[in-house]
């Protein structure tokens, strides 16, 4: 069955009309939003955006572990689609692909939880993590800012 979604329309369809998605990418794309949200979450408490609190931060390291781990089954197969930021060199380079996924899950493993301190210390392989995948592999022209 495929995921339903309302976007704007620039193929002559009308705006209304829902575009379909196959399941797997709209997974991957869940994936990555879990992912998002966590680092925010952990990114905020350690910037003083936010307060820190053990409990928020296991869950949101745990998050990451879970997500980090489900990587490679997630962009197994190349499912594209106007909403995917993924670039074709993911299937064209899946040993590099994978060992970044490794390396991310390691650094999601070795986030430190107990306080503000020492997640400052042990957030930033996570954060070059997700910058190492994404400068290799996931578009960035296709974005759209409102800011």
């Amino acid at each position: 069955m495929l995921a339903t979604l309302f976007v704007p329309a620039s193929n002559g369809t009308h705006a209304s009309e829902p575009r379909q998605m196959h399941p797997a990418m709209a997974q991957r794309i869940a994936l990555m939003n879990r992912q998002k949200e966590a680092m925010e979450l952990l990114s905020d408490m350690a910037a003083g955006r936010h307060v820190f609190d053990p409990k928020l931060a296991r869950a949101a390291r745990k998050s990451l572990i879970d997500t980090t781990q489900a990587i490679p089954k997630a962009f197994k197969k190349n499912r594209q689609g106007l909403q995917s930021h993924a670039l074709p060199e993911i299937w064209q380079h899946p040993k590099d692909f994978k060992a970044r996924a490794v390396t991310a899950h390691k650094a999601a493993r070795g986030i430190a939880t107990r306080n503000v301190i020492r997640l400052r210390k042990t957030l930033p392989p996570m954060v070059q993590a997700c910058i190492s995948c994404h400068q290799g592999f996931r578009d960035h022209d296709r974005e759209f800012t409102t800011h």
